[in-house]
C-alpha cells in the first residue's frame, strides 16, 4: 500500500474507532455474546488492538500471527464477538476508503489484508483453546479401559493443534481407534450396560473422530476460521462423550457387584460363559496375626497379579461384596483359572511381611442362551462351597454338562409345581417373539410366539416349567393367557408383522374357553395372520380336531418337529390339498447334524422337495451359524430360526431391532 494511502487510513482509525463502539453498544448480536460492561471494554481494547496490529502489518512492522496470540491471550473475549467486530470494522472501514476514492487495487489489498487478520485470529484462538481439550478428560475413571483408550488420542489430537504440528496430527480412521476396538471388551459392556448404549457411545467416537477429520483438512488449507468452528464442534462433542463416559463409569462403580452380575445376564444371552468366585480363607486370624491393613495390602498384591494376567478382551475382574473376588471369561474357564491358581501360588508382600494367602476357587460355565439370575448363581456357587469342602479341595470348576446339570438342579428346586402353580392362578405370564427369516434375503417372514412365566423381571423359559404345568392340568390356562397377552400387544405386533406362528397344544383345541380367546385375537389381528404350532405326533393323531378348528375359525396349522418319524404322508396330503396345513418346521435335531451327516442332508432335502410339492412352507430351526444357513440354501429350505439368526426377544427389544436394521 502506497504511502498516502496508509496516511489516510491512520488518519481515519480514531475517529472511526469511536464510531465502531457505538454502534456496537446498540448491536444486538455482540451483546448476545458480551453482556457485562467489563467484557464489552475488553472487547472494544482487543478490537483496537488487532486493528493497530493490522495498520503494523501493512506497514512491514510485524509478523501478525505472534502478535495476535499474544493480545488475544490477553482478553477473554468469546471468538463470534471479536469475529463480528473486525468484520464489520472491515466492511465499513473499505466503505469509507472507497468514499476516499482510493484505488481500487488498494483497496482490495485492505480487504484481502483484514480477512488475513482475521483468520491470524481465528488460528490464535484455535491454538489458545487446543490445549484446554486435554482438561475435559481429567476424570476419576481416567485410568480405566474406555477413557485410556479414548485419552490418548485426545491428548495427541490436543498437542498438535496447540502447536499446529499436523505431522503429528493422529489422522485415522475411527474403526482403527483403540476406542473402537475395546467396545465389546466385557470392561466396556459392563460399563455401557448393553449395546444399544455402546452403540450410543460408539456414534459419538464416529462423530468425533468426522470432525478431527474435517479439523485437519482446514488446518491444513490455513483456513483457521473453518477450522475453528470445527474445533469448537468437536469440542463440544468431546465433553458430551466424556460426560456420558463419566456418568456411566460412576453408575457402574458405585455398585460394581451388581454391574458385573447384570454384565454376566447380558453375555449369557450373546454366548457361553464362564464365572469364577475367590474366597480368602482364614482371614480372621490372619487379621489378628498381623492387622487388618497387611492383609488387606497382600489382597491388593494378589489383585494387582491377576490384572496384569487379565486378557482384558475376554476377561475381567472385580472386587466383590457376596465374594472376595469375581471373575468371569467368554473364553477358555480353564485358562482363567490356570491364571487364578498362579496369582496364588507364591506369598503375597505387604508393609514388609509375605503372607501366604489361602483360597476357595469355584467356578461354573453357563449353558449359553440361558438366563440365570444373580440370586441362583450365588446360590450354585454356595452350593460348589459346600461340595469343595466336603471334598477336601480348594479348587472346584463345573464345566459343559456338568455346569449345566448343576444349574438345572438349583433352578429345580425353585421352579417347582407350588412356584408354577402360583404364577398361573395369578396369570404371571409373557410372551417373547423369536424371529424366523427367508433364507434367500434374511428378511423378517414372521414372528414365533413363546410363553413365558414371569418372575420378576426374569422371563423363565418354559423348558424349565413345563413338565409342571403339564403334571398340573393347567396347559389350557396357559395357553389362554399366552393369547390374553398377545390381544394386550396386538396393534404394536402389527407393527412389525402381520403374521405370527403360536405354539399350542392339542388339549388347548379342545377347551371352550382357549378357542374363544383365540377366535377373539385372530378377528382383530387379521384371519390370514395366525398360524397355530402343533408337534407331529399329535398333529397325525388328531387330524380331526384339527381340521374342525381350521374349518371353524378358519386357522391354519404347522407341523412343529416334523421328522421325528410319527408322519403318515398321506394325512400330509390330505391336510396340505385342503389348506390346512400352511408349514412343515423341521426338527431341530435334524438341523444340527445337517452339516456333518450326508444321509441328513439327503433327508432335509426330501422334505424341502415335499413342501414345494404341496406348496407348503418348510421351516428350519435351531439354526447356530452361518455355515447351516448355506446349506439350507442349497437344499431349497425356505425359512430359518435359531440363536445364530436372533434369540427370543421381547416385544420392545423387537421393536428397536426393526429400527436398527432399518
Amino acid at each position: 500500500m502506497d504511502r498516502e494511502s496508509l496516511k489516510l487510513l491512520k488518519s481515519l482509525l480514531p475517529d472511526f474507532l469511536k464510531e465502531i463502539e457505538r454502534e456496537f453498544s446498540r448491536d444486538p448480536f455482540v451483546r448476545e455474546f458480551v453482556k457485562e460492561e467489563r467484557a464489552f471494554k475488553e472487547l472494544v481494547k482487543l478490537q483496537k488492538t488487532l486493528l493497530n496490529l493490522f495498520l503494523e502489518n501493512l506497514e512491514g512492522k510485524n509478523r501478525l500471527n505472534g502478535k495476535v496470540e499474544e493480545s488475544v491471550r490477553l482478553y477473554q473475549v468469546p471468538y463470534v464477538a471479536i469475529y463480528r467486530a473486525v468484520t464489520a470494522a472491515k466492511e465499513k472501514l473499505v466503505e469509507q476508503l472507497a468514499e476516499k476514492e482510493i484505488d481500487r487495487l488498494q483497496l482490495f489489498e485492505v480487504s484481502r489484508k483484514l480477512q488475513k487478520l482475521l483468520n491470524a485470529v481465528a488460528r490464535a484462538y484455535l491454538k489458545k483453546e487446543a490445549l484446554e481439550l486435554r482438561r475435559v478428560l481429567d476424570s476419576p475413571f481416567k485410568e480405566h479401559l474406555l477413557f485410556k483408550k479414548h485419552a490418548k488420542w485426545i491428548e495427541e489430537l490436543s498437542e498438535s493443534i496447540a502447536d499446529l504440528e499436523l505431522s503429528r496430527f493422529p489422522l485415522k480412521n475411527y474403526k482403527e481407534c483403540e476406542f473402537t476396538k475395546v467396545l465389546n471388551y466385557p470392561e466396556s459392556l459392563m460399563v455401557c450396560m448393553d449395546k444399544n448404549l455402546c452403540s450410543y457411545l460408539d456414534e459419538l467416537h464416529r462423530l468425533i473422530h468426522k470432525l478431527a477429520d474435517s479439523l485437519y483438512y482446514y488446518c491444513s488449507k490455513k483456513q483457521f476460521n473453518e477450522a475453528y468452528l470445527v474445533f469448537k464442534d468437536l469440542k463440544e462433542q468431546v465433553i458430551r462423550f466424556t460426560q456420558v463416559l463419566g456418568e456411566l463409569y460412576f453408575v457402574t462403580y458405585s455398585d460394581l457387584e451388581h454391574s458385573f452380575f447384570k454384565l454376566i445376564q447380558f453375555l449369557q444371552r450373546e454366548g457361553r460363559i464362564t464365572v469364577f468366585m475367590v474366597d480368602f480363607q482364614g482371614l480372621k486370624s490372619l487379621n489378628a496375626i498381623y492387622g487388618e491393613g497387611i492383609v488387606t495390602g497382600a489382597i491388593k498384591e494378589i489383585i494387582k497379579r491377576l490384572k496384569r494376567e487379565i486378557e482384558p478382551e475376554t476377561e475381567l475382574l472385580i472386587k466383590g461384596v457376596t465374594a472376595d473376588l469375581y471373575l468371569l471369561t467368554t473364553g477358555s474357564g480353564k485358562r482363567l483359572l490356570e491364571k487364578v491358581e498362579k496369582a496364588l501360588k507364591e506369598p503375597a508382600e505387604a508393609e514388609g511381611k509375605r503372607l501366604h494367602l489361602k483360597a476357595l476357587v469355584v467356578g461354573v460355565e453357563l449353558p449359553p442362551f440361558g438366563q440365570v439370575t444373580p440370586e441362583e448363581l450365588i446360590k450354585v456357587f454356595s452350593n460348589l462351597k459346600k461340595e469343595a469342602k466336603k471334598l477336601n479341595r480348594d479348587r472346584l470348576y463345573l464345566s459343559g454338562n456338568e455346569g449345566q446339570r448343576k444349574i438345572e438342579e438349583i433352578l429345580n428346586e425353585k421352579y417347582n409345581e407350588h412356584f408354577v402353580l402360583k404364577k398361573i392362578k395369578n396369570g404371571e405370564v409373557d410372551v417373547v417373539f423369536q424371529p424366523i427369516y427367508t433364507v434367500d434375503t434374511r428378511e423378517l417372514f414372521t414372528l414365533e410366539v413363546l410363553g413365558r412365566i414371569k418372575d420378576g423381571e426374569k422371563l423363565i423359559p418354559a423348558g424349565i416349567f413345563i413338565d409342571a404345568i403339564y403334571n398340573l392340568h393347567l396347559i389350557e390356562e396357559f395357553d389362554t393367557l399366552v393369547i390374553k397377552r398377545l390381544k394386550e400387544k396386538a396393534n404394536l405386533i402389527k407393527r412389525i408383522t402381520n403374521r405370527l406362528f403360536i405354539n399350542v397344544s392339542f388339549q388347548s383345541l379342545l377347551d371352550p374357553n382357549y378357542i374363544k380367546e383365540l377366535q377373539s385375537f385372530v378377528e382383530s389381528f387379521g384371519e390370514t395372520g395366525v398360524t397355530l404350532e402343533l408337534t407331529e405326533q399329535r398333529f397325525v393323531e388328531n387330524t380331526q380336531v384339527v381340521e374342525e378348528v381350521s374349518k371353524n375359525h378358519k386357522i391354519y396349522f404347522i407341523i412343529d418337529d416334523f421328522g421325528k418319524g410319527y408322519s403318515s404322508l398321506r394325512t400330509l396330503v390330505e391336510l396340505a390339498k385342503k389348506g390346512i396345513l400352511k408349514f412343515l418346521k423341521i426338527d431341530g435335531t435334524l438341523i444340527k447334524d445337517v452339516e456333518s451327516d450326508p444321509f441328513v442332508k439327503k433327508v432335509i432335502k426330501i422334505i424341502s422337495t415335499l413342501g414345494e410339492e404341496l406348496q407348503v412352507g418348510v421351516v428350519g430351526e435351531f439354526v447356530e451359524n452361518e455355515e447351516t444357513v448355506k446349506v439350507l440354501q442349497e437344499l431349497g429350505v425356505q425359512y430359518a430360526q435359531g440363536y445364530y439368526l436372533s434369540k427370543p426377544l421381547t416385544l420392545e427389544e423387537l421393536l428397536v431391532k426393526i429400527v436398527e436394521e432399518g
